[in-house]
């Protein structure tokens, strides 16, 4: 039996800019009395007024442990939260006769400190009109569309006990059966629960594409897995596994958007909620061979499909801002990935082997291979993008993408790399120093890892090819445009580091030389 217990203090501090907003910046030198002196906020003080507009003075500002000057503050409304996760579990393994039981249950307890929309009725008129109904659908909410605190209430700990229970029994001296069954739960990120009221101030006001929302009384994902194989000893130095497995995952956060009730003071809001789902499934081969004339190796192979409903809790912004018909049926999820595989051959002499050079020397080469990820060819106009960004079709504004092809269709290219690493250890005395030298993508291969929706390419965006899309700018601002785009975007991929996140290609060779030292 065992446990453990996690207490965080979590705070954060962002300021955003408003399209077609003077910036704070230039607020705060036009009008500098306005903030000369700041304070804490406080929804009720005499300085709302002056804290209203800083909030509002192009840009907004999103804090919870701190408020809106940058000041630290410790509890309220606007304080920092303390997410706590805490389980207990107790197993117990039966041998009965040649079947082996590993039996055991979990008890999750994961309070994430958020918050929930309170559903109540204010009979007594107390925030406004007698007998209103306060709820998601009409939060209760003051000037600047801010959610205050009498509209929310903490949303309680959420419990579960999950059975754990596998079995392996053997067929002969050689060959054995197992089988698994679990339940699992996994608490959602942070970041999608935690905001200041700033952000609501943007998300209430109807005004604004927000295409991050945080979620309001979010539960866990839960997943039940399922696992079959076998595993079959063909000599005294391999073995062989077999492992079929199936993962049920329920509860997925998704994007949504609430429809105000008429009369609300909130306009319809984006936000997020549990509501996706996805499986997967496969088979995982293992051979491992133990070291044999200095030589050991290890494959192994996965073949796997992941399907769902939603591939991140963003992934259906697009539909739910345009109107159009959010995925209910499974596709392929953009990080499925069919094949995954590595082979490891490590070569090494023992103490006292080969002598005084080759004692304790060894190499060691790991082969990584897996086909590519499953991604959707798409169109669409430039949208809001600036010329710098061009029409680049990526995920932090997804609205003017069209398919045009069912989701997740088509797939990148395969991956391969190889990986190096030499080594050998000298005694010094008590300690032990290991000297390496290590290789990452010994044959440097340019290995494609993400593309473009439009071209299905990592070299070509499909821009400045197509003369609907670049043919204004281009005309308008000359060859120098083209050069700049060429180098900054094409050759040095910043549009895609900027809206998309990560890289098209992996990682070039990498070359580290270096010691430990153990004792």
């Amino acid at each position: 039996l065992g446990g453990s217990f996690q207490r965080y203090t979590v705070r954060g501090f962002q300021i955003g800019p408003r399209p077609g907003r003077e910036n704070l910046l230039s607020s705060m030198r036009s009008s500098p009395d306005l903030y000369r002196t700041p304070g804490k906020y406080d929804p009720v003080s005499e300085n709302y007024d002056r804290d209203v507009s800083f909030r509002n003075a192009g840009d907004f500002i999103n804090a919870y442990g701190y408020d809106i000057y940058g000041n630290e503050i410790g509890d309220g409304f606007d304080g920092p939260k303390h997410p706590v996760f805490g389980d207990f579990y107790l197993m117990d393994k039966i041998e009965l006769s040649d079947l082996v039981v590993n039996a055991g249950l979990r008890l999750d307890i994961i309070d994430s400190d958020d918050r929930q929309f309170r559903d109540f009725i204010d009979y007594d008129g107390v925030y406004g009109q007698p007998g209103t109904h306060y709820s998601a659908a009409n939060p209760l909410q003051r000037r600047s569309n801010e959610i205050i605190p009498a509209g929310m209430e903490k949303k309680p700990a959420f419990k579960q006990i999950s059975p754990r229970l596998g079995f392996s029994f053997p067929v002969s001296d050689r060959t054995q059966f197992h089988v698994q069954y679990g339940k699992f739960l996994q608490a959602p990120q942070l970041s999608t629960l935690y905001a200041g009221r700033g952000i609501s101030a943007v998300a209430f006001s109807g005004q604004y594409f927000v295409p991050s929302p945080i979620g309001y009384g979010l539960d866990p994902e839960r997943t039940t897995q399922y696992e079959i194989g076998f595993t079959q000893q063909f000599s005294d130095y391999a073995v062989f596994d077999i492992t079929g497995f199936y993962k049920d995952i329920q509860g997925q956060i998704q994007y949504a958007q609430i429809n105000t009730e008429p009369g609300s003071v909130a306009a319809a809001y984006p936000t997020l909620q549990n509501g996706d789902y996805a499986t997967t499934k496969g088979l995982e081969f293992r051979l491992s061979l133990r070291r044999v004339s200095r030589v050991q190796a290890q494959v192994n192979y996965t073949l796997a499909d992941a399907q769902g409903t939603g591939s991140s809790p963003y992934s259906s912004v697009a539909g739910v801002a345009v109107g159009t018909p959010r995925p209910t049926v499974i596709s392929p999820l953009e990080f499925n990935q069919t094949h995954r595989g590595t082979v490891n051959v490590d070569y090494r002499f023992g103490e006292n082997d080969g002598g005084s050079i080759l004692s304790r020397l060894g190499a060691n080469l790991l082969l990584t291979f897996n086909s590519g990820h499953n991604f959707t060819r798409a169109y669409g106009s430039l949208g809001q993008r600036g010329a710098y960004l061009g029409g680049i079709l990526a995920d932090d504004d997804p609205r003017a993408r069209k398919p045009l092809e069912p989701i997740n269709a088509s797939t990148t290219p395969w991956f391969y790399n190889i990986d190096l690493r030499i080594d050998k250890s000298i005694q010094v005395g008590a300690l032990d120093l290991n000297v390496y030298f290590y290789v990452q993508n010994l044959l440097n291969t340019k290995n494609v890892i993400n593309v473009y929706g439009r071209t299905g390419n990592a070299y070509d965006d499909g821009f400045l090819g197509n003369p609907d899309l670049s043919g204004p700018i281009v005309s308008s601002r000359g060859q120098q445009y083209i050069d700049l785009y060429k180098a900054i975007n094409l050759g040095n991929r910043q549009h895609y580091a900027l809206t998309q996140g990560g890289d098209l290609f992996g990682p070039p060779r990498q070359i580290r030389l270096g010691f430990k030292l153990e004792y």
